[in-house]
C-alpha cells in the first residue's frame, strides 16, 4: 500500500502506511528493519529526511531511552551512512541495554571498520574469558581488532591458543 501512495506522489499517506506497518512489527523483527528502510528512503525521497532525523533523536533523547528509540536512531544513521553517528548512537544504545549482546557486537564490528580498533579490543576484552572457551568469532574479531593495531603476534598467539583448545585438531 506504501508503495502505491509513493509513486502515486502521496507522501503523508504513504508514510502513515508504513508507520501503520511499523507499529504491527517488533522493532526486533526483521521485517520491522525492512519497513524502516522503506521509510528512510521515503523520507530521502520527499526530501523530509531532517524532519525524521529530528523526531527520531528526540524520541531517542528522552529519560529514560527507550531501547526501539536508541535502535531506531542507529538503524536510520547506518541506513544514511553517517558512520560517526551511527557509532555515537550505538554506544548509547549498548550503555543503555547492556543485556542484548549483539549490539555489543555489532559496536565492536562498526569500531573495527571506523578507525575504533582499540575501543573495539577493550569492548571484547570485556567479554573474552580467554581460557579456550571463548566462541570462535568473538576470538577472530578480537585478532583482526589485534590486526588493525598492528600487533599480529598477539592475533597469533590468540589463534593459537584457540585452535589448542579446538577437540580433535592437532
Amino acid at each position: 500500500l506504501a508503495r502505491i501512495f509513493e509513486f502515486g506522489d502521496q507522501f503523508v499517506k504513504a508514510d502513515k502506511a508504513l508507520r501503520d506497518g511499523l507499529a504491527l512489527l517488533h522493532f526486533r523483527d526483521g521485517r520491522y528493519l525492512d519497513f524502516f528502510r522503506r521509510r528512510v528512503r521515503l523520507h530521502e525521497r520527499f526530501g523530509t529526511l531532517e524532519e525524521m532525523k529530528t523526531a527520531l533523536i528526540t524520541a531517542a533523547k528522552a529519560e529514560p531511552p527507550s531501547e526501539q528509540a536508541l535502535l531506531d536512531i542507529t538503524r536510520f544513521f547506518e541506513i544514511t551512512v553517517e558512520l560517526d553517528e551511527h557509532v555515537k548512537w550505538l554506544r548509547e544504545l549498548v550503555k543503555a541495554v547492556p543485556q542484548v549482546e549483539d549490539y555489543r557486537w555489532e559496536l565492536v564490528r562498526a569500531l573495527l571498520d571506523h578507525e575504533g580498533a582499540s575501543e573495539a579490543a577493550q569492548l571484547l576484552d570485556e567479554r573474552l574469558k580467554n581460557d579456550g572457551s571463548d566462541l570462535p568469532g568473538i576470538v577472530l574479531l578480537r585478532c583482526e581488532a589485534d590486526l588493525r593495531v598492528a600487533d599480529s603476534e598477539a592475533a597469533v598467539k590468540r589463534l593459537t591458543k584457540l585452535l589448542a583448545a579446538q577437540p580433535g585438531i592437532e
